[in-house]
């Protein structure tokens, strides 16, 4: 696997859906017509989308070592060694 594909799959994509909640304020609001409205709500969630993901890598670099051991941890790019840390 590339390395990029290797940081995309550690930024954990799949629990991004959660990331879609801060479009409720714009449908709630029926703002949904409104450009600027989605723009602003679509970076936001692009934003979110990187900084969590960001944050996941942060983690799996640090518990490297623990990930290891786990039976479905160890797997992962870093805690397997195929993205180096």
């Amino acid at each position: 696997m590339k390395a990029a594909s290797l940081i995309l799959t550690s930024m954990r994509p799949g629990q991004w859906v959660k990331n879609t909640l801060v479009f409720a304020p714009l449908i709630f609001a029926m703002r949904v017509n409104d450009p600027a409205a989605v723009a602003r709500v679509s970076v936001t969630f692009v934003l979110f989308c990187v900084l969590s993901g960001g944050v996941y890598l942060i983690n799996d670099v640090l518990d490297r070592t623990r990930d290891r051991e786990h039976p479905l941890k160890k797997d992962r790019p870093v805690a397997s060694g195929a993205l180096p840390a």
